[in-house]
């Protein structure tokens, strides 16, 4: 069974909760995900949709309250190949409000970027996430008794350069030239 974290109040005093593991009934969930990642010469839209949906409730004072709000989580990566092994990706990402298990989730977006530069066996890249610094989280949970809010102010904002070097890169095993190329392009 799923299990949740349940509040009962202390002896008599209202004021004062003890939050407790507890085992929670059935309930329906529903997932689905699409994806699209075509490529038009050097640039490669990789797109992709989420949705998510339960039928869940609990007593919450005295009363009954449903968590069936659906959400979704929308992405999309934009890279483009650029001369001399040069890449350049611009990631979005778009969260809607919704419910989750035993609370409500706030709308959230977020957009990075990437540059990565490849000389030999070295690569260099520079990356900015949360450019907009917009990537915060605002959420309620519920218990049979008590209600949390959540307000997340995080400065998830960075710029990040790293420098990597590959060790014994692999070589190909399809050699040659002439007579069965396609087939090996193929593979």
């Amino acid at each position: 069974d799923y299990i949740y974290d349940s509040y009962a109040t202390y002896g008599d005093d209202a004021q004062i909760s003890l939050i407790k593991p507890d085992n929670f009934d059935r309930f329906n969930s529903f997932q689905t995900s699409v994806a699209y990642n075509p490529t038009f010469g050097c640039y490669s839209p990789k797109m992709s949709a989420s949705l998510y949906w339960q039928d869940m409730s609990i007593v919450f004072c005295g009363e009954k309250r449903v968590f069936d709000r659906p959400s979704g989580v929308f992405q999309m990566d934009n890279l483009i190949q650029l001369p001399k092994q040069t890449t350049l990706n611009v990631g979005v990402n778009y969260c809607t409000s919704g419910d989750y298990e035993l609370g409500w989730i706030d709308n959230n977006f977020s957009c990075s970027l990437d540059v990565s530069k490849s000389i030999g066996n070295w690569t260099v890249s520079l990356v900015c996430d949360d450019m907009f610094e917009t990537e915060n989280q605002h959420f309620n949970m519920y218990g049979n008794i008590r209600k949390c809010t959540i307000e997340k102010h995080s400065d998830t904002r960075k710029i990040e350069l790293s420098i990597r070097y590959k060790f014994n890169p692999a070589k190909s095993k399809y050699k040659g030239t002439g007579a069965g190329n396609d087939e090996k392009e193929r593979m």
